[in-house]
């Protein structure tokens, strides 16, 4: 039986929580907020206490990961997502270039790091349509593969090796999708 010592830690937010990341040993990032809303939370002392890092997103941040000390990308509802190349001192809106048909425009809900250059991301809406997407040169381009099941987690091992887990769906690929 595992045995954790419950701490509560204070995060000043009442928005939903979403998920953790970390940019390295102490520093922890929380992202979250509702519909209109977006935030991220930061933590730099191993996550004894949060603060937010940012709090102006136009909706909800599903997940947030870092390519190294100074590049992340977030993914967030409604076929959002944004990137930082200077530690977050300033977020870009990413505009995926390659056409999707409008119904796989859909909520982002999971992004993953290969390496410092390989992005993978999946999503979807209300158990329908959904949509894996792949990067191999820091998100400024993207391919797209779309999908029947909302899919709502990405794993990827290393280049070629992968799983993503959804409404109804279990994918895995030895090829990089």
């Amino acid at each position: 039986m595992l045995s954790f010592e419950v701490m509560e830690i204070t995060s000043n937010t009442k928005l939903d929580l979403m998920s953790v990341a970390s940019k390295n040993l102490n520093e922890l990032y929380i992202t979250g907020g509702d519909k209109n809303h977006g935030i991220i939370l930061k933590s730099a002392d191993n996550g004894n206490s949060f603060s937010f890092f940012k709090d102006d997103f136009g909706q909800r941040i599903n997940k947030l990961v870092w390519l190294d000390s100074l590049t992340a990308f977030a993914v967030a509802n409604d076929f959002n997502a944004y990137s930082t190349s200077n530690n977050g001192i300033s977020w870009q809106q990413v505009w995926f270039r390659g056409f999707l048909s409008l119904e796989y425009l859909t909520d982002l809900l999971d992004i993953c790091a290969v390496n410092d250059s390989t992005l993978f991301f999946c999503g979807g809406w209300e158990f329908g349509k959904g949509l894996i997407g792949k990067s191999t040169d820091k998100g400024i381009s993207w391919s797209y593969t779309p999908l029947d099941h909302e899919m709502r987690s990405i794993k990827f091992f290393d280049a070629s090796h992968g799983i993503c887990v959804g409404y109804g769906a279990l994918l895995y690929t030895e090829n990089g999708g």
